[in-house]
């Protein structure tokens, strides 16, 4: 494993069979929603425009535009080969962490006030499916991670080990 310096103070984990590649360019730290990204700008002078570059992209040696490079462990600068693999939007997402403003500390797991329990759901194909309700937030969270399991499989983001 070899570092690759970026802007901010940033560096980006690549293996060393890729470090040659990519080590022979300028790469900048861009901020996404949730992490960082290692990427480049490149001039495209028939189209009069820049075009950004990402290097799990590269590496992976992308160049369908609706096939995405999904960081693993949600380190976008760690992209080593192990860390990464090819992905549908729809399994990106699959992928994702829970959302930061939830009243609970579990994916997919909220408190319903009303009947003092905590429910869970999980989104199918863009659609909000009700899992439960339990008495606990623990047990809701476990009831998401079968159901994601069985629904995203290796993509699914689970709660608890």
């Amino acid at each position: 494993m070899k570092t690759i310096p970026l802007t901010q103070g940033k560096v980006a984990l690549v293996d060393d069979e890729d470090f040659e590649r990519m080590n022979q360019f300028k790469w900048q730290v861009m901020k996404n929603r949730n992490t960082f990204y290692a990427t480049r700008c490149v001039w495209l002078k028939d189209q009069k425009k820049k075009k950004t570059l990402y290097m799990a992209r590269e590496i992976l040696r992308l160049s369908d535009p609706e096939i995405i490079a999904d960081h693993i462990n949600h380190n976008g600068l760690d992209n080593r080969k192990g860390n990464l693999r090819q992905c549908t939007h729809t399994q990106n997402k699959q992928n994702r962490k829970k959302r930061c403003k939830a009243s609970s500390r579990f994916k997919g797991v909220h408190f319903f006030k009303r009947s003092n329990t905590w429910k869970s759901q999980i989104s199918i194909k863009g659609k909000e499916t009700h899992i439960g309700s339990f008495h606990n937030e623990h047990e809701a969270a476990l009831a998401y991670n079968i159901a994601a399991l069985n629904h995203f499989g290796e993509f699914a983001h689970i709660n608890l080990p």
